[in-house]
């Protein structure tokens, strides 16, 4: 296949946030998380909840990008640091698993045969 239909983990990890959290309250008025941190090879994505003081959320944005990209398995270096700063209501809440992990030799099962734009049958697709 060609290089140009890869799509980038980064991708996938913005797609994972908009699906899975809100920044702002859910319309039954419960709370998203106060920060969100993932990353891939690629680099690492951060979102901060809207009802955030302004210079915590900077201070957020500051440690996270200084977070070398994120390769399974890691934990994020200055996560103490997040566990500190967000800590000021309880203790804060983290998971440092897979969001998730795409298998490259995982063989096609089904009815439908495949076509690359690389064999005879695809030559041509990307004109």
């Amino acid at each position: 296949m060609s290089d140009r239909l890869m799509i980038p983990a980064s991708h996938w990890l913005k797609i994972d946030f908009h699906t899975l959290f809100r920044t702002r309250a859910d319309p039954d008025q419960a709370p998203g998380p106060r920060f969100w941190l993932a990353g891939c090879a690629e680099g690492n994505l951060c979102e901060a909840r809207a009802d955030l003081p302004g210079g915590l959320v900077a201070e957020l944005e500051g440690l996270a990008a200084t977070e070398p990209p994120f390769v399974h398995p890691s934990t994020p270096v200055n996560l103490e640091c997040y566990l500190s700063l967000l800590g000021d209501d309880g203790p804060a809440e983290y998971d440092c698993g897979l969001v998730f992990e795409l298998q490259h030799d995982t063989p096609h099962q089904g009815d439908a045969r495949l076509v690359g734009n690389d064999s005879e049958e695809g030559d041509g697709w990307d004109s």
